[in-house]
């Protein structure tokens, strides 16, 4: 039994000897994911901030007329990024390089992983976080959608009557007519998906500050049912009785989600 007990203890070294080696393997590999981990939720944790405090800039209409949907947005964000990492010596990148046992080559490295981090951060809250769900250290969520500008509904449309006056006249009140065609007509018009028109940047940027008296609504649009035949009429008169252009009088039906501005000029 002795002998057996002998056997035993030694047989039982020799495993925890020769395990060591895996153990600390192991134990220095936790150790890395953990700090791999850490720096990750900086950067996440920087790219909220970042993100909460560019949303007054993104969400501001002169931003949403000008450059929502152009890309702007983007170059924005990796500049302030590229600020952030060089204001606060952000070495992410260097440090998990280093934890993992690889070491810059070259005298560029520095370069590539300032503007590696700043592209990270540049991703915002949901790019890091989706990183962090791939590592494994945080469960997936659903998207949030980014701020948008407002437009109409599924199965709706807008449509707006602006009134530029271009004769120097006076002109009394103007009435609006707009209501659907009961019965509907049996050929109807080829539906109306947008309009361009001529607009100097200076009234686009006092569109955006000022509500317009001259502009039916004066916000948005008024929400019509796409498809369907609608006619518009424009009633009103200058100062010495003549009547305004009716260039605009007639039947119009609207595409899905169209936004219609239409301008009489007078």
């Amino acid at each position: 039994m002795t002998v057996i007990i002998r056997f035993a203890s030694k047989a039982l070294a020799l495993i925890v000897v020769s395990a060591g080696p895996a153990w600390a393997q192991t134990a220095a590999l936790g150790e890395t994911a953990e700090k791999s981990a850490k720096a990750l939720l900086i950067l996440f944790v920087l790219a909220v901030l970042i993100e909460a405090a560019l949303a007054v800039i993104f969400q501001w209409r002169l931003f949403l007329e000008f450059f929502a949907g152009r890309g702007v947005k983007t170059l924005v964000m990796i500049a302030v990024a590229a600020v952030a990492v060089k204001t606060f010596s952000i070495d992410v990148i260097p440090a998990l390089m280093q934890e993992y046992g690889f070491a810059k080559t070259s005298s560029g490295s520095d370069s590539f992983a300032f503007w590696l981090t700043a592209l990270i951060l540049a991703g915002g809250s949901e790019g890091i976080y989706n990183l962090l769900v791939k590592l494994g250290y945080r469960k997936p969520r659903e998207a949030v959608q980014a701020a948008a500008k407002p437009k109409p509904s599924d199965g709706k449309a807008w449509v707006s009557v602006r009134l530029d006056v271009k004769s120097g006249k006076s002109i009394g009140p103007v009435a609006i007519k707009l209501g659907l065609i009961q019965p509907p007509p049996g050929t109807l018009p080829t539906p109306l998906a947008g309009i361009i028109a001529e607009q100097w940047w200076f009234e686009r940027v006092w569109a955006v500050f000022f509500l317009q008296p001259n502009r039916f609504p004066r916000t948005a649009g008024q929400e019509v049912v796409a498809g369907q035949a609608y006619r518009l009429d424009i009633v009103g008169s200058y100062s010495d009785g003549s009547p305004l252009p009716t260039t605009l009088n007639g039947d119009y039906v609207f595409a899905e989600r169209a936004i219609i501005d239409l301008v009489l000029k007078a």
